[in-house]
Order: structure tokens, then sequence, then C-alpha cells
């Protein structure tokens, strides 16, 4: 049966894929194919599975012939697998190195985990200018690895190969996130930020005098003083986020800058309003 216009309308047995499974099936043999092509993959074979792509992200688009467009895209991605068994034996490991995320994933398990605790274990009493432990750096590049792997096996679930983009960006998460444990470990001891009820708790406008170390530190916000002492609980915490969780801890650093005061064009604007 099939409505005005030549829409298929498929019984479940006959649906290889849902329509958003389809949508992400031709998403994936886009981009696998762009990545056999910079392997040098060419040939008829090439050019039929990318007019057979192209032909079924047209029919997809359209809505129409839905039984057909998965066809397509069935013969594409055996077109390619072919395609693929033909390149040499280096670029074919290149080609699923690059689709699997091999260095991102490797550089994280290699560097970000197994170089990190080497380091705490031999180097985790030492300090940074001598009052930043060491060790509140290595655990935020384990944080860094942590979310490196994630988001690889997240990335290739999601687009059937690592961009270009995201490759740079996760060989350079780890000595980001280096830095980012050294300035977590210095907003916990400073009191800038603290855990209330489960939730991280953002404090502005604290003023912090240190006085002896950064074990113990005197808050001082107007005339009211309080003098907080931490234990590693929330400073490991937070170093950890601030590896794995890059993008939330920085919006937090966002939250320590006082907004700017409203424009007088803008106040005369509220005001009229």
């Amino acid at each position: 049966m099939a409505p005005s216009g030549g829409t298929n309308v498929l019984s479940d047995d006959q649906m290889v894929w849902t329509k958003e499974e389809t949508k992400d099936q031709i998403k994936r043999l886009e981009n696998q194919l762009s990545v056999a092509i910079k392997q040098h993959a060419e040939g008829n074979a090439v050019a039929d599975v990318q007019t057979k792509i192209e032909k079924a992200n047209d029919l997809f688009s359209k809505d129409q012939d839905f039984l057909q467009t998965q066809d397509l895209l069935i013969d594409a991605k055996n077109e390619l697998s072919g395609v693929i068994n033909k390149l040499s034996g280096w670029r074919k490991f290149a080609y699923f190195a690059s689709i699997w995320g091999v260095v991102p994933a490797s550089y994280a398990v290699g560097v970000g985990l197994v170089a990190s605790f080497i380091a705490l274990a031999y180097f985790g009493d030492r300090t940074i200018l001598g009052v930043v432990p060491f060790w509140a750096c290595w655990i935020a590049v384990i944080g860094a690895a942590v979310q490196i792997v994630v988001g690889v096996v997240k990335d290739y679930k999601d687009d059937g190969m690592i961009t270009d983009y995201k490759r740079l960006w996760y060989l350079c998460l780890l000595p980001v996130s280096f830095g980012l444990g050294f300035i977590a470990f210095f907003l916990v001891q400073g009191g800038l930020i603290t855990i209330t009820q489960g939730q991280f708790i953002i404090n502005p406008n604290l003023n912090m005098t240190a006085t002896s170390g950064l074990a113990n530190q005197t808050a001082t916000t107007g005339t009211v003083s309080q003098a907080t002492t931490y234990g590693l609980a929330l400073p490991f915490v937070l170093c950890f986020l601030a590896g794995y969780a890059t993008d939330w801890f920085l919006a937090q650093l966002g939250k320590l800058t006082p907004a700017a005061p409203a424009t007088g064009s803008e106040t005369g604007a509220s005001a009229r309003s």
C-alpha cells in the first residue's frame, strides 16, 4: 500500500532501520567514505558508493521510497567494505585507527592514566611552588583521560568516526587539565567553591587571606570572618571534575567573574519599559 506521492509504507518486518537510525547510517557512511578517500581509496567503486549515499540522502530528505533508501545504504555499506579491503596494509590500519580513535584513546590510557598513576606513586607528596600539591594536577589529568576515552566511544557511536577537531581537542586536553587541576585546588582551599547538599556552590564575593599554608584559610566578607578547613575529599573531587567535566569547570570559573554593569542606555531602556 502506498499513499499519494509514492512514499512506501513499510511494515516492521520490512524495515531494517527506523528513520532516525537511517539518518544516522547516512551520516556514518558519509564520514567513513571521507576517511577512506583520505587514505587514497579511489576508482569506480568509490564513485559508486558516493553516488548511492547521495541518492539515498536525497530520497530520505524528500521522505520518498524509504525501502529503496535502505536498499541503497545496504549496498553502499557492502561496497565500502570492499573498498576498504582493497587498501594496502598500512592504509587499512590508518583507516581503522582514524575512525576508531586509536591515537587519542591510546594517548589517554598511556599518558593520562598510566603516567598519572606512576607520577602519583613516586611524586605525589611533592608540591608546585611550595603550595599546590603535585597530586592535584595529576588527578585532573586522570579525569581528562576518562573524558577522552568516554568521548571517543561516544563519537564513534554517534558519527562513525572521530573528527579532526575532536582529535585535536583530545590531544590538548591533558596539558590543559593539568593547569585546571592547579586552579581547582586554589578555588577549594580559598573557599571560593564549596559543596552544600550535594551541589557545588560558587562564592564570587569571597576575599581570601592566607594565614598559615593552604590547609587553613581565613575568609573575610565584610566584617564577618570565618575560618574554613577542608579535608582531601572536596579537592580530590573538584580536581577530577576539572579534567573530566572541563566545560562545566570553565563555566564555574566564569561565575567567579563579576557581571559587567549595565550601560546608561540599557538602564534607560529598562526604566522606560
